[in-house]
């Protein structure tokens, strides 16, 4: 039996890379716009606070605290969702929290 191939129309888009990680290349078929989206990189923010870094020792349940309540404060600062804050690190100099703030998902950007 010889099966019959449907022709079937849309975009054809290949995308490697963004343009903050390296850079974006896009092969798309011949005439076709793409119509590819890309997210915003994260926000890295460092950002001291007055607090004893040996009152959250590493691996403690005060620094798990710590961080859930960090994440929480700065998110409803911002009024945004706790998920798109993450701590990445904290250091010592009183205490400095080192944190990214993720693009939010739904607000993205056409690639140009």
């Amino acid at each position: 039996q010889v099966s019959t191939l449907i022709p079937h129309t849309g975009n054809i888009v290949v995308g490697v890379g963004t343009t903050w990680s390296g850079g974006q290349q896009n092969t798309t078929a011949a005439g076709i716009e793409s119509r590819m989206k890309e997210i915003d990189p994260p926000a890295e923010v460092e950002l001291t606070l007055a607090i004893d870094i040996s009152t959250i020792p590493e691996g403690s349940p005060e620094r798990e605290t710590f961080q859930v309540n960090f994440a929480a404060d700065i998110a409803g600062s911002l009024g945004i969702p706790v998920y798109r804050v993450q701590v990445t690190g904290i250091k010592a100099g009183s205490i400095i929290v080192v944190f990214v703030i993720l693009p939010d998902p739904n607000s993205i950007t056409a690639i140009t």
